[in-house]
């Protein structure tokens, strides 16, 4: 257990201790100089130091308004205002250093952590708990600077040169087939077929928002190839043409600049080759924070907010950068990562730039990167923050992962479900040589049907785009359920597969889908009405005078979709028939044996033979009338052919 050093009460005011402390620009309060005087020279794990800090909330912001580096963190940090009547006032709040292992995570680094009272809690207009904030102070060896790659009236700082050379190649693929050519300060819209080779470009990430803006369209298509008037498109674009003419790159490609946007049929041409578009850029600019394309891409940032603090005291001159401990959530919580569209465009891109608010985000195969940390973000730092690529979805599991990441983003039209990923699919399809099904794999189509969506967030999209049986086919967040016991096995089979697509393009708009499956078991089964909650309970009939109930998590809530309560049990994986997991169905009045997915149940607790009892039990059995057929095989059992649309 560590020992706690309180700050020694001599009699002096913290102004009276004489500080070694030294900034590069800024000057530290006095009790931030106290705290960077006590800082430890060297590694390993530290003792506990108590430090008195400033009392109020207002204390801290006035602090912070006076220069101070240290409190500007921290009231960041803790994103709290001070109330108007001023009712801040806390004696028991209190700053503590604690010492972090070198071994795990950046050399020298230590956490500047608040402890707040629940008196000074209750001042902050903030969702604070009252319990702590945590700001890194990063020890650097030498004072670390980056070769600016903007202009200071664009960014304070920069990410060192481009490593483009050591990213992923982006030499083989398709040319845009419209380009935007930045010349002499204008700017015009070109035919790649008129290029020759493909040319080194840039692509745009951006939302679109609700602001009305000027794109292409059929009655502007000839003016735009003459020139582009600059001063008529978003500050987004224009911030992203300088970028790009900065960076040395002639060209760029902006979706609604170059895609005609009234012409339904050159989006139908040009939206599956976003795979091409963006994995063959040479960069991807990301104008993460603009919720529409009047912010840009560049915001007012404190002047000191990457400042380093300079220590002299002890052997050698030690330098400091206080840096904020939420890396991940910050630039995940972004405007743009909330757009569907745009977790493909990331994806694809060998090489990112995310312009944020606080700073500037490099992201390649090889690396993490900041203005803050050039050289990568430290391990600690970034916590699951990582290069999001192809590797990492080309498996069942990762393109799981990645089907829970895009449902819970926005898409403004529905009917976009599976175009916003078509360019992912078709790269996973190169890898794998696998049969894409409306938005899963056929390898692992089986593990796949077993989906949820998040309680209360699924509506059924209309008109249709996917098959029921399909995530594609729900609004809201979806997670997989994958085996996790080795005991676990499948209780169905495919059969057949049958879809039908608006065009030969096998990764296009779905008209149709039938899904044929072998199964073991169909059970009859009754749902309590009405339903009241997003989880219901549903007993299968006939089960020797008394139910079995199965937790249902309906895709859409309260029942929307559930009729006259008759429902049909699809158990798909049974772990030692004590575990039951599988999909609640819906017979269609069309034809015999044909069914709508209406949700998922799991089944768990019962005594294996009251279970299996259940589930073999000829009173709840599916019937001829239910099936498409019934076979009979060696080992005792049934076989249901059914199929879901």
């Amino acid at each position: 257990m560590s020992e706690s050093v309180p700050l020694e009460d001599d009699g002096k005011s913290v102004a009276q201790h004489k500080s070694d402390a030294e900034i590069v620009d800024p000057n530290l309060c006095l009790y931030c100089q106290e705290i960077m005087n006590r800082c430890p020279e060297g590694g390993g794990f530290l003792k506990k130091l108590w430090f008195r800090h400033h009392d109020t909330t207002s204390a801290l912001a006035e602090s912070a308004n006076s220069g101070c580096v240290l409190c500007i963190h921290l009231i960041r940090s803790e994103n709290c205002q001070v109330r108007p009547d001023g009712t801040d006032e806390d004696e028991d709040e209190y700053d503590y250093l604690y010492g972090r292992d070198d071994s795990k995570g950046h050399q020298g680094s230590a956490i500047l952590e608040t402890t707040r009272g629940a008196k000074a809690a209750k001042s902050l207009n903030n969702d604070f708990d009252g319990s702590r904030i945590i700001l890194n102070i990063i020890r650097f060896n030498k004072l670390v600077t980056s070769i600016r790659m903007f202009p200071t009236f664009l960014l304070p700082h920069d990410l060192a040169p481009l490593p483009i050379a050591r990213c992923r190649s982006s030499q083989s693929h398709r040319t845009p087939t419209r380009l935007l050519l930045l010349e002499d300060g204008n700017v015009r819209l070109c035919l790649s077929s008129e290029l020759g080779t493909c040319p080194r470009y840039a692509t745009l990430s951006h939302c679109w928002g609700s602001l009305s803006f000027l794109p292409l369209k059929k009655n502007n298509i000839t003016h735009f190839q003459q020139r582009i008037p600059v001063q008529s498109i978003t500050k987004t674009f224009q911030d992203a043409i300088r970028i790009t003419s900065y960076l040395g790159i002639e060209y760029l490609w902006i979706d609604s600049l170059c895609i005609i946007q009234d012409d339904i049929e050159d989006w139908n041409r040009e939206s599956p080759l976003m795979c091409d578009v963006y994995g063959g850029s040479t960069i991807n600019l990301a104008a993460s924070s603009a919720p529409d394309g009047s912010f840009g891409c560049f915001f007012d940032r404190h002047m000191l907010w990457g400042h380093f603090l300079r220590n002299n005291r002890g052997r050698q001159t030690m330098y400091y950068r206080c840096v904020p401990d939420d890396f991940e959530e910050y630039l995940l919580a972004q405007p743009l990562f909330k757009q569907a569209w745009v977790l493909q465009e990331r994806l694809l891109s060998p090489r990112t730039l995310h312009f944020t608010q606080r700073e500037v985000f490099w992201e390649c195969e090889k690396r993490f990167a900041c203005e803050t940390f050039p050289g990568g973000i430290p391990t600690q730092l970034k916590d699951g923050l990582s290069h999001l690529g192809i590797a990492q979805i080309n498996s069942g599991r990762g393109w799981a992962k990645l089907v829970n990441a895009y449902s819970s983003c926005n898409l403004t039209l529905s009917r976009d479900k599976l175009a916003a990923i078509s360019g992912l699919a078709r790269i996973v399809q190169r890898i794998q040589k696998d049969e894409y099904v409306a938005g899963m794999w056929r390898k692992h189509l089986i593990s796949q049907l077993r989906w949820d969506v998040e309680a209360g967030t699924g509506r059924r999209i209309t008109p249709y785009v996917a098959p029921t049986w399909s995530w594609a086919s729900i609004t809201g967040s979806i997670e997989f359920s994958f085996p996790r016991y080795y005991d676990e096995k499948e209780q169905v089979k495919v059969d057949a597969l049958e879809i039908k697509h608006a065009s030969d393009d096998p990764f296009g708009q779905i008209t149709a889908a039938t899904l044929r499956l072998i199964c073991k078991y169909l059970i009859r089964a009754k749902a309590n009405l009405p339903f009241s909650r997003p989880h219901e309970n549903i007993a299968i009939s006939g089960m020797l005078g008394d139910f079995i109930m199965l937790n249902a998590k309906l895709d859409v809530g309260r029942g929307a979709e559930v009729g006259d309560g008759n429902l049909f049990i699809l158990p798909v994986a049974i772990r030692s028939s004590v575990q039951v997991s599988g999909l609640v169905l819906k017979a269609t009045a069309d034809k015999k044996g044909r069914y709508r997915r209406l949700g998922s149940f799991f089944c768990l607790g019962y005594e294996e033979s009251v279970l299996q009892e259940g589930l073999s039990n000829p009173e709840s059995a599916g019937m001829e009338s239910d099936c498409v057929r019934i076979d009979r095989y060696t080992d005792g059992y049934r076989r249901y052919t059914i199929e879901l649309v």
